[in-house]
């Protein structure tokens, strides 16, 4: 059952936020309380953009705050610091303090699987947020880390631009590309 709930969760996040009902905010809030780490972080986007009156607040910010510290827990594996980073990028208009937490964790030591699916949650996002923060955390990043954020941001021109920018500024070098990268990004 929880993966056919999250399944529609997921659907649902790229709709329109609709009208907000009681039921609505009952159903966010007992899926925001879910042991399952996999439906809470689906249900976190949907109840960030569709919670209009402030309802589900508090258990937005507990949930954020209960997140947060796991992104970056070397204890915990990565696939569970992956889903509370997915979970939070849901947050990241409500909570300023996820952007510069899922920058740190593609940029401090953390493992390259963890940052290649960090990568990819950023990647496939249609947020326009989420570009930046690739590109504040490039540098860091390891080659092949590299590799695959490079393509998450040639997906977008914003994200494009943003890149641009930072290697104008000397933020990224241009030089760690390489001939066909470069080349990439010309033809971009």
């Amino acid at each position: 059952a929880n993966p056919l709930k999250r399944s529609i969760l997921e659907k649902l996040v790229t709709r329109k936020p609709g009208e907000t009902t009681p039921e609505l905010t009952a159903a966010l809030r007992t899926l925001l309380a879910s042991p399952d780490g996999q439906l809470v972080a689906a249900a976190l986007p949907i109840a960030t953009l569709w919670d209009k009156t402030g309802a589900l607040h508090v258990e937005i910010d507990n949930l954020v705050t209960r997140l947060l510290p796991q992104i970056n827990d070397a204890s915990l594996a990565d696939a569970q610091r992956a889903r509370a980073a997915t979970a939070l990028f849901g947050a990241l208009h409500t909570h300023p303090e996820v952007r510069p937490a899922l920058a740190r964790a593609l940029s401090e030591k953390n493992s390259n699987g963890l940052k290649q699916q960090i990568v990819a949650t950023l990647g496939s996002s249609k947020d326009s947020a989420a570009g930046p923060i690739l590109v504040s955390a490039f540098n860091q990043l390891s080659s092949e880390v590299q590799y695959s954020a490079f393509n998450a941001l040639l997906t977008r021109a914003d994200w494009a631009l943003a890149f641009l920018d930072a290697a104008e500024k000397k933020q990224i070098s241009l030089l760690t590309l390489g001939p066909a990268r470069v080349f990439r990004l010309r033809a971009h």
